[in-house]
């Protein structure tokens, strides 16, 4: 998960080991730019999953506060959310005992932490609250790429909800990249037809 903090990081520019992460474009100062050109200050640790605020439905049928409550998806095999036992759509209602737990909340609170600390999730699952102790992670560049959860996209030529869903969560970052490319070559092409002169007849 990405992160305003001003942290200082390593040169982006130095030779970084493992393949470099899809999506991301290193920059000299330290931050990543993605494929839409936002760019990304890495935070000094991570959890290992995404943050989003639960919808309306959700919050009025759980009778939720939006603002104080974080929904949790695309929890990341063997990352600290995952080893703590937490799974996707699971609800934080508090964070180490406060109720402001929404994601913003958490953030803050993670801007402060060193890889090693603890941080505790109060989660609301189905009718029951458990509480779940993480302990932090240093930031790995390549889990900033948000691993799209089978259902929140659909790849190119799989037109069923069933074939969908049988793509492997971590494939499912390259069928985007590949959708991304295809639309490009798609637009090009429609540019280059706009700028031909017509030929004679």
């Amino acid at each position: 998960m990405a992160s305003n903090s001003n942290t200082p990081t390593p040169n982006a520019d130095q030779s970084v080991e493992g393949p470099r992460p899809a999506f991301l474009t290193p920059r000299s100062d330290g931050t990543y730019v993605d494929k839409k050109g936002n760019v990304l200050v890495p935070p000094t640790v991570m959890l290992g999953l995404t943050m989003e605020q639960p919808g309306p439905a959700l919050c009025k049928h759980m009778n939720l506060n939006p603002a104080r409550t974080t929904l949790l998806v695309d929890i990341i095999p063997g990352l600290p959310a995952d080893k703590a036992g937490l799974v996707d759509h699971d609800l934080v209602v508090a964070v180490d005992g406060s109720p402001n737990a929404g994601a913003n909340d958490i953030r803050n609170q993670l801007k402060k932490m060193k890889p090693g600390d603890t941080i505790t999730f109060m989660v609301q699952r189905g009718a029951e609250k458990k509480s779940f102790t993480l302990t932090t992670v240093p930031w790995i560049a390549e889990h900033m790429v948000r691993p799209l959860h089978a259902g929140s996209y659909t790849p190119p030529g799989l037109s069923s909800d069933a074939e969908r869903d049988e793509v492997p969560r971590e494939l499912m970052p390259v069928m985007d990249r590949l959708n991304y490319i295809e639309q490009q070559l798609k637009e090009i092409q429609a540019e280059l037809k706009k700028s031909s002169p017509v030929a004679p007849r």
